[in-house]
C-alpha cells in the first residue's frame, strides 16, 4: 500500500538547535542518557540504536520550558522533536533527509518516508514522556490517515484534560525543522486534500519555511 500520498518540498532552512537552548531559562530535569531505536531508508528498512545524551534531553526540556497550558506546550513540542532528530543524526545519516518523499536513491542513506518519520517521532515522544517533559499531553501510538488506497502516518499526542488527539508530523520538512503539531481532524483533511495547510511555525533562526506542494 503506497505511503505518503501528499508531498511537500520546504526550503532547506537549518537551525542551530543545540545552541539556542543554551540560552533558555527553564528548570533542570533529572535526565539521563537514553537509548532509542530509530529507522530510515524508507519503510524502516534500516534500524539503528542511537544514544540520546542527557544534555540533549535537558535541551529538549529547555525548549518545552514551563508552558502555561496545553496549547503553549503544543506550540513548543515540534521544536523539541526536531532537536532529538538532530541528536540522532550525530551517529546516523538521517541528516540527508529532506521534506516529503523524493525518488529513492539507494546510494543516499538516511532518507525517510512517513513510515520512518512516524516511527521515530513516536519514539521521541515516548522519550519526552518518560522523562516527565510532557505536562499537558500523553504520547500515543502512530496515527494513520487514509485516502482511498493510500495512507500517511504520523506521531501523535493526546491532551490529558480533554483526550483530544493531535498529529505530530516531521515528514513535511527538511531535517532539523520543527515538526507540525495539528488536530487529528485537520490532519485527516490534509490527507483528503493532498495539500499541506499546516500551522505556520518558525525555525530556530526565526525564519519561516517556504512550503511548496508536491504530488506524492
Amino acid at each position: 500500500m503506497p505511503c505518503c500520498l501528499f508531498s511537500v518540498s520546504p526550503a532547506a532552512l537549518r537551525a542551530g538547535l543545540i545552541a539556542i537552548v543554551l540560552f533558555a531559562g527553564s528548570a533542570h530535569c533529572a535526565c539521563a542518557n537514553e537509548t532509542v531505536e530509530i529507522c530510515f531508508n524508507y519503510g524502516c528498512a534500516h534500524r539503528e540504536e542511537v544514544q540520546i545524551a542527557d544534555a540533549d534531553i535537558e535541551a529538549a526540556h529547555s525548549v518545552l520550558g514551563q508552558p502555561a497550558d496545553a496549547g503553549e506546550e503544543r506550540a513548543r513540542l515540534g521544536r523539541a522533536v526536531a532537536l532529538l532528530y538532530v541528536a540522532a543524526a550525530r551517529t546516523t545519516p538521517i541528516a540527508h533527509d529532506r521534506g516529503g518523499n523524493f525518488p529513492y536513491d539507494p546510494g543516499v542513506s538516511g532518507v525517510m518516508d512517513c513510515i520512518d518519520h512516524s516511527t521515530n517521532t513516536t519514539a521521541f515522544l515516548a522519550l519526552l514522556q518518560k522523562n516527565g517533559l510532557l505536562r499537558f499531553h500523553e504520547a500515543g501510538p502512530r496515527l494513520k490517515r487514509m485516502r482511498f488506497l493510500a495512507e500517511h502516518w504520523a506521531g501523535q499526542v493526546s491532551e490529558s484534560a480533554t483526550g483530544a488527539v493531535y498529529a505530530v508530523d516531521s515528514w513535511y520538512f527538511d531535517h532539523g525543522e520543527p515538526a507540525v503539531v495539528m488536530p487529528e481532524r485537520d490532519a485527516a483533511g490534509h490527507a483528503d486534500n493532498h495539500r499541506v495547510r499546516a500551522p505556520v511555525h518558525h525555525s530556530f533562526r526565526g525564519s519561516r519555511p517556504q512550503r511548496q506542494s508536491r504530488s506524492g
